[in-house]
């Protein structure tokens, strides 16, 4: 007799709950305590500021909107930890932040156990009106462990000789595919894959930093005052390039996807190449008939790889769109211009990637998991 295989059941919201929390302490767990609290600059946050943050997001938005009488684990932690009222993103980190985020470590691990306890007792006796704040709570929790990642590589990167945060990565070894293009509903295509690292090197090589002519106005301000010339992590190794990731320094390799560069940048390359970037409605509208498969942040695989098909859509870099965000979309409420990236990185949670939740960051940004996809009007 034919036995039809089991199905596996879908985890219930506890057990995604505990899954998530549980994957948070075990990013920090390689770290020493100063790289817990270290802030390399004021658009990104410690790693203790992060654990600390996504609790008290669950303890206000859960426990103490909806349990009477509970009492805060401790009070002076609503100002330490809030600042974050957007899942779209997060205003500027406060000066004070890395000062907030040294507290002791072990205070802060108590301080999730402590709510978690909590959280869990209610789950276990089934109070559905915890159902739905329950569920932004992860949700919030999946958006910080994406940005953990990036606030950390941009930290480990200034910390010369450190040892690498994850293990070394095979060597690359995969060919360069040649763009697909996939024709859009309203006209013109789209690129099947994402703009490769030996890609964007042409570019550098043929001036791209250099010829203000394919640059708009305020990109070529902004490259002229940081002095940008390569992407972020990028550093010049005799003829070639290195470049830093969360593996350790590694050689360029030409077919993985570009990484880290910002939206002035993404234009920038696009009208050297004879292109430009797609509105957000065309890169949804592509997206949506593509297999749903990549690198997350669960593989463990902190750095864009190149794949053996032509279609690559989710799980390498987030990608620059020309769409520009509303003030009321939330993101950096400080920044009044910013642009919205799609898809998911190779450090965006599988769950998060699959509610292609959007991205919205400040044209100059690039310690984020951004690259570029290009739309030709005429192919």
């Amino acid at each position: 007799m034919n036995v039809a295989p089991a199905v596996a059941a879908e985890p219930t919201l506890e057990e995604r709950y505990v899954a998530a929390r549980a994957r948070s302490l075990r990013l920090a767990a390689p770290l020493s305590a100063e790289d817990c609290a270290a802030q390399s600059m004021p658009q990104a946050s410690p790693v203790a500021w992060h654990l600390a943050h996504v609790t008290r997001f669950v303890e206000a938005g859960v426990l103490e909107a909806t349990v009477p009488g509970y009492r805060p684990y401790d009070p002076a932690y609503a100002r330490l930890f809030d600042g974050c009222h957007s899942e779209e993103g997060r205003r500027l980190a406060p000066a004070d932040r890395a000062a907030q985020a040294r507290r002791p470590f072990d205070e802060i691990v108590d301080y999730r156990r402590h709510v978690d306890a909590r959280l869990s007792a209610l789950m276990t006796a089934g109070a559905p009106a915890q159902a739905l704040p329950i569920a932004r709570a992860l949700r919030h929790e999946l958006w910080h462990q994406e940005r953990l990642l990036a606030d950390l590589k941009h930290w480990l990167a200034t910390r010369a000789g450190a040892p690498p945060y994850a293990a070394a990565l095979p060597p690359a070894g995969k060919p360069l595919l040649p763009f697909d293009w996939h024709a859009l509903p309203g006209g013109g295509a789209i690129a099947g894959r994402p703009v490769a690292c030996g890609e964007y090197a042409k570019f550098i090589a043929e001036g791209g930093y250099a010829r203000r002519e394919w640059w708009l106005p305020e990109g070529w301000a902004a490259c002229v005052a940081a002095g940008w010339q390569a992407p972020l992590y990028w550093r010049r190794a005799g003829a070639g390039w290195a470049v830093f990731t969360l593996h350790g320094e590694q050689p360029l390799d030409p077919s993985a996807p570009l990484c880290h560069v910002g939206f002035y940048e993404a234009d920038a390359y696009a009208r050297w190449a004879g292109a430009r970037l797609p509105t957000e409605a065309e890169w949804t509208s592509h997206a949506a008939t593509q297999q749903f498969a990549g690198q997350f942040a669960e593989d463990g695989v902190y750095q864009p790889q190149a794949r053996d098909v032509v279609a690559q859509v989710f799980g390498g870099v987030r990608e620059w769109t020309a769409g520009v965000a509303s003030p009321a979309e939330g993101g950096d409420n400080s920044v009044a211009n910013q642009h919205v990236l799609c898809g998911a990185s190779c450090v965006t949670p599988r769950a998060l990637a699959r509610e292609g939740a959007r991205l919205l960051l400040p044209p100059t940004a690039r310690w984020q998991f951004s690259g570029i996809r290009l739309v030709r009007d005429s192919v």
